[in-house]
């Protein structure tokens, strides 16, 4: 039997799940170029890691 780890999450992880590059994600978290992270963002990342947990959960479950 084969298990299927989930990726990683790391920043360019992040910005592609967000539809973003790693350098848009970079300058929102940085606040420059006239990027703010958004509460949007917020919850969209807040979305993206709870998947990530329950990826690794499932691991644990099978």
């Amino acid at each position: 039997m084969s298990i299927e780890l989930p990726k990683l999450i790391n920043k360019a992880e992040l910005a592609r799940q967000l539809g973003l590059s790693p350098a848009q994600l970079i300058n929102k978290l940085k606040g420059t170029q006239r990027n703010s992270f958004t509460d949007a963002d917020k919850e969209a990342t807040i979305r993206a890691l709870q998947k990530a947990v329950e990826e690794v959960e499932g691991l644990y479950s099978k």
